[in-house]
């Protein structure tokens, strides 16, 4: 995680970042502001940090699951696959979120995804 500087400092480093740019790249300073912002942005910084879950629900999705998902997304998460039959929905929520997810009364479970490593076979078959 980057931590951003702030006040005097931030403004410091983005005058030397610019003068660099210009002095050895030939860079327009609207180039340099361009990747600072995108660098240092509170909104990058919270997209960067957002969990992948499994959201797991109380009643089944059927075709009137809109209340649902809006809630969801109410609640800020980012849904990328509804699977109505499991109950499922995966997607990504900040961190800070997921206790107020945990509490609504639609979800029964919010379980992180984890990677899973299978060992290599060690005979051939």
């Amino acid at each position: 995680m980057v931590n951003s500087p702030t006040g005097a400092e931030a403004a410091r480093l983005k005058q030397e970042l610019e003068k660099m740019s210009e002095a050895s790249f030939g860079h327009p300073v609207a180039f340099v502001r361009g990747i600072w912002d995108g660098i240092f942005s509170a909104s990058s910084r919270r997209d960067a940090v957002r969990l992948d879950v499994t959201i797991r629900m109380h009643q089944p999705l059927t075709s009137d699951e809109a209340p649902a998902l809006d809630s969801l997304r109410k609640a800020g998460v980012k849904i990328n696959r509804v699977l109505p039959r499991i109950r499922v929905v995966t997607g990504s929520v900040d961190p800070g979120q997921l206790t107020q997810l945990r509490a609504m009364p639609e979800v029964m479970s919010v379980e992180e995804d984890r990677a899973v490593k299978v060992q290599p076979i060690s005979d051939p078959i």
